[in-house]
């Protein structure tokens, strides 16, 4: 099962991650956007298959490297300096919030169930 938080903790760790790199990422890819009926319920952990446009949480190069991450790393970056300069407290609420507009986007956060082949929403 996905922890509640794990979108919210990618984003802010990306978001350290990005502060240490100096060059931009830029893609290009346009999101296949799903209609919401095909959305799960808001905290639900379903079996899913990899779409394009999911983020993929995981190390490594196959994660940075899916199409739905380099967009995630692509749409942060606008909001860096935003984070940077939030008080510690309002950091948290903020990577929620793009957490939700991502998954108001069709945007999955997806996780690799350990030893296994299934894939869960988180």
């Amino acid at each position: 099962e996905c922890d509640s938080g794990a979108a919210e903790k990618k984003i802010g760790q990306l978001f350290r991650s990005l502060r240490k790199t100096e060059t931009a990422r830029h893609a290009t890819m346009k999101l296949d956007l799903v209609n919401e009926e095909e959305l799960p319920s808001s905290g639900s952990v379903a079996r899913v298959q990899p779409r394009d446009q999911d983020v993929m949480l995981g190390k490594g190069k196959s994660y940075q490297n899916h199409p739905g991450n380099v967009y995630f790393r692509t749409f942060l970056e606008q909001y860096l300096d935003n984070y940077d300069k939030a008080p510690r407290q309002n950091r948290r609420p903020m990577c929620a919030n793009l957490a939700n507009t991502l998954r108001a986007k069709g945007v999955r956060f997806i996780e690799q169930q350990e030893g296994s082949e299934v894939w869960v929403e988180c």
